[in-house]
């Protein structure tokens, strides 16, 4: 026990001057998990977090190199976070630390971690505080000999484990760190380093508390808790039953639970959506210029015009592309004095908007050749899904043609020389008719209606079928409404589709935002959905993800509980109105994380760290078994093939190769594997 002291000393007098540095200069620092393995953060650089003993706030003078200064306090820990400026240097920082560690009451300092190298503006970052979790090796240590433990590191228990819990197992104690008389720099992430590595005969696993535990129902962000011009565009990610328009709330629970797959950490990233529309593009769109639309095409020429600036369309009078895209990928937590509060489902998704005209006069129909292209087109991109706002009254051989591309898009991650197929989403339409009656029997909603495709209606903030006679009100609506039918019209969901502010064209008559209504919007809320899914299982062909959206939603307002709406007519689990059901991204996340996978096999678990130079490090903690490591590229072509044994970090480097989009595999003998996409 001597040895381990004195390296305890040595090691915590170098860690005071290295804790100081730290704490305003960018570095890492590393907390390991359960298995032993280091997991690296950057330390926020902008950011200094530190408590009093008395627990209170700083209210002193503040000097020029510090921004804003934040107290947060629950139960656990109080403490003030100090935003540095950037235009400020080191020196300036330190001496602002100095200043605040000098004071009789000052108490502990703690760090704001972060994945990325980012300013605190962007707000990627999270805190620590001055509590420790540890569990030790022998579950039956003595009261006193816990009290010892703690006296040697200058702790005070703040939690024990109830004698009543299961024993013969180590179960977690808590510990807060007291005023140090040894070192004022020290940090709970340090001395959790130094337990894990310098007292292992005694402590079996030091944990820092870190303040990164977000809720699953919602990871919120700005617009949806703003209202311009009195609205809450905002409710089809989470609506919470307040107001959404004209002093009308909505129901809780009412929405697309968007935001539920956003706490589940689904934004879309690494699936690319194409969005075949109408009219042109503002790519310079302040909801677009961060969003990962890298270009648009224009299909109405030939060859098709991959345009990489603003289009429009000469006398152009609709920003219909705008506003179905917006729900996609507007850019959340960008809100200005001036601008719209619009943020997309699938935000982090590549989109390809493929404009298919028309030009002139603005009410005539398109033909349906650029639209054809643009079926093509898509395949050739290989996009994941394809949102189609549209609805075309004689489709001809795009029926074959979206066909076609269906069921050879997409390369199967486990097998790149197949197709999944990509997903296509299409809406139902916004006349508020029941179709497939006597007087609408020749009325076509392509591609809506095809068994490939996923068709979509639209519902209101109280769950209802949007009509002018919904119950609750008609939030708006005299004419227009979802249109429905029977189950041999293959309908699949209904989503959000009404007051959702979304992107549109910045002119003299728009600030670049609108409230708009219909299928083209409820349309990319599922194509959202869909990306979220596939973000989390590749390798779903098109069909199981049809079954999976199907099998997620929610039979809202069933007769079965005394609603109005019964879900067995024609088809089991089907409705009329509302098709199977209102979508629900977590219940559809939850169901195809889960499926077709095999009891005796698991998912590879692996860390994935992007160097950001087209190199990854990879790491799988918990699987030694002689595995296998591959990438290929969109067309199945295999790039990379290694087998390691490796438990420890190895790379895969991609950087001989172009940008875009990469398949990595990694799977073993026992077949267990894990699958994803690298973004290059």
């Amino acid at each position: 026990m001597k040895k381990i002291i004195l390296s305890s000393v040595f090691i915590g007098f170098i860690f005071v001057n290295f804790v100081r540095g730290q704490l305003i200069v960018a570095d890492s620092v590393y907390i390991y998990d359960m298995d032993g393995v280091k997991d690296w953060y950057n330390v926020q650089k902008d950011v200094f977090c530190f408590s009093f003993t008395d627990n209170s706030k700083y209210t002193g003078q503040l000097p020029p190199c510090v921004d804003t200064i934040i107290y947060y306090s629950n139960s656990y820990s109080q403490f003030n976070e100090v935003h540095f400026k950037g235009s400020y240097g080191t020196s300036s920082r330190m001496s602002f630390v100095d200043y605040i560690t000098s004071l009789n009451r000052f108490k502990t300092l703690a760090y704001a971690l972060s994945k990325t190298t980012n300013s605190y503006a962007h707000r990627e970052f999270f805190q620590t505080d001055d509590v420790l979790m540890i569990t030790f090796n022998n579950p039956s240590l003595s009261s006193g000999e816990i009290s010892a433990f703690a006296d040697k590191y200058e702790l005070e228990m703040v939690y024990a484990p109830d004698p009543s819990l299961p024993s013969g197992v180590s179960w977690a104690y808590s510990f807060k760190m007291k005023k140090s008389l040894k070192d004022k720099y020290r940090t709970s992430v340090g001395l959790a380093k130094t337990l894990n590595e310098h007292e292992v005969s005694l402590v079996k696993y030091a944990d820092p508390d870190t303040y990164t535990v977000k809720p699953l129902s919602c990871d919120p962000v700005d617009e949806m808790n703003s209202f311009y011009q009195n609205i809450n565009g905002s409710w089809f990610l989470h609506n919470d039953g307040g107001t959404i328009w004209q002093g009308k709330s909505g129901t809780a629970g009412a929405d697309a639970h968007i935001c539920d797959c956003w706490g589940e950490g689904a934004t879309g990233q690494g699936i690319k959506i194409g969005v075949i529309d109408h009219y042109g593009f503002q790519l310079s769109h302040p909801d677009f210029v961060n969003a990962n639309i890298p270009y648009t095409i224009n299909m109405i020429v030939s060859p098709p015009d991959t345009l990489f600036s603003d289009f429009l369309y000469n006398n152009e009078l609709s920003s219909h592309s705008m506003q179905v895209t917006g729900v996609i990928a507007a850019q959340p937590d960008n809100l200005t004095a001036t601008d719209g509060y619009a943020v997309g489902g699938a935000y982090n998704a590549t989109v390809i908007p493929y404009l298919c005209g028309i030009p002139k006069p603005f009410n005539s129909d398109a033909n349906r050749e650029p639209i054809k292209n643009a079926i093509q087109k898509a395949a050739t991109d290989n996009c994941d899904v394809l949102n189609i706002s549209l609805s075309i009254s004689t489709p001809g051989m795009l029926s074959s043609q979206l066909y076609n591309a269906t069921i050879g898009g997409r390369p199967d991650p486990n097998n790149p020389s197949l197709k999944r197929g990509m997903v296509v989403v299409a809406g139902t339409g916004n006349d508020n008719r029941q179709l497939g009656t006597v007087s609408t029997q020749n009325v076509v909603t392509f591609p809506a209606n095809q068994n490939y495709t996923i068709g979509v209606g639209w519902s209101n903030p109280d769950d209802y079928r949007a009509s002018p006679n919904a119950p609750g009100g008609a939030w708006g609506l005299t004419a227009t409404g979802s249109d429905y039918g029977n189950s041999t019209l293959n309908f699949d969901v209904v989503a959000p589709g009404i007051i959702i502010r979304t992107t549109d064209l910045i002119n003299s008559s728009s600030n670049g935002y609108k409230v708009e209504r219909g299928a083209s919007l409820a349309t990319p809320v599922v194509s959202s959905i869909v990306a979220m899914i596939l973000q989390k299982r590749p390798d779903l062909t098109y069909q199981q993800v049809k079954e999976v959206i199907r099998n997620g939603a929610e039979k809202v307002h069933s007769t079965d509980n005394g609603g109005i709406y019964n879900y067995n007519m024609g088809q089991p689990g089907f409705n009329v109105e509302m098709f199977y059901g209102r979508v629900n991204c977590f219940n559809s996340l939850k169901i195809a994380e889960t499926l077709g996978v095999k009891e005796n096999t698991r998912e590879i678990k692996t860390i994935i760290r992007d160097n950001y130079d087209g190199s990854f490090i990879i790491t799988t903690p918990q699987n030694q078994e002689l595995k296998t490591v591959a990438v290929y590229d969109l067309s199945g072509k295999l790039l990379t093939k290694e087998t390691t044994n490796k438990e420890a970090a190895f790379k895969v480097d991609l950087s001989n190769y172009g940008k875009g989009m990469y398949l990595l595999k990694i799977y073993d003998a026992a077949g267990n594997s894990f699958t994803t996409k690298l973004m290059r």
